[in-house]
């Protein structure tokens, strides 16, 4: 019988959640790779990552958050960025940081499939579309 690879994440994740040493968590991914071998499964690890990450988050009521700025930003505005999202999202934001000088300033984040853009450049777009239709 084959095991899905939701179902080899789930278990995982549930396993490396209840583990509160490293040398146990070790072992958990060790079994865990041993079990997939024993399955003849290694196919399956390409696509794991990406299903375990997403039940990992969820278990963890956590986000992936792209934030672009111009510049790179100092930990405090990091920090409140933060605080701001978990707030309205009621998730833990997990920042995947990038540098975008075509941002002029300001910020943009992406999170589920939404993009908040409140860089330099987008507002300059809008006052041009503005100025434009008058």
């Amino acid at each position: 019988m084959n095991i899905s690879i939701n179902k080899y994440s789930k278990a995982l994740s549930s396993v490396l959640n209840r583990e509160d040493s490293m040398e146990i968590t070790d072992k958990s991914i060790e079994n865990f790779l041993k079990l997939v071998e024993r399955k003849k499964q290694r196919k399956i690890l390409k696509r794991f990552f990406s299903v375990f990450e997403k039940n990992w988050q969820e278990k963890n009521n956590e986000i992936n958050v792209v934030l672009s700025s111009a510049f790179e930003m100092d930990k405090e505005t990091v920090q409140i960025l933060s605080e701001f999202l978990q707030e309205h999202l009621n998730k833990k934001p997990v920042f995947r940081t990038n540098i975008d000088k075509s941002l002029l300033g300001g910020i943009k984040l992406e999170f589920d499939d939404k993009i908040l853009d409140l860089s330099v450049r987008k507002n300059l777009e809008i006052l041009r579309n503005k100025f434009l239709e008058n």
